[in-house]
């Protein structure tokens, strides 16, 4: 069994500023996905954006949210494969639970 990595950071700022940022580091073995999480504005800007590796348990309950938060949104996706979480999840279409796609 191979090690992966998932692309990690916590609370960053969008997209950019967490891949940029995200350390390279192999997953512990007891995970086997790698998790998103982004909170935005009604307009689509990014708010923050979480990301890490993760065991199963934790990518059940993918799909989008409103938050507390007033206008805020917050949308969850998790997918298998070495850092497979470079985009975020958007909308209901973007956060869903990926398997694998073996690309040869």
């Amino acid at each position: 069994e191979t090690g992966f990595k998932c692309f990690t950071c916590e609370k960053a700022a969008d997209n950019y500023e967490c891949n940029r940022w995200a350390p390279d580091i192999y997953c512990p073995r007891e995970t086997r996905y790698c998790y998103t999480q982004h909170t935005m504005e009604v307009t689509g800007n990014s708010i923050s954006v979480t990301k890490r590796c993760v065991p199963l348990e934790e990518c059940l309950s993918t799909g989008c949210r409103d938050s507390e938060h007033e206008g805020h949104k917050v949308c969850t996706s998790c997918c298998e494969g070495n850092i497979c979480n470079l985009p975020l999840p958007r909308n209901e279409t973007d956060a869903t639970f990926a398997g694998t796609l073996e690309v040869l």
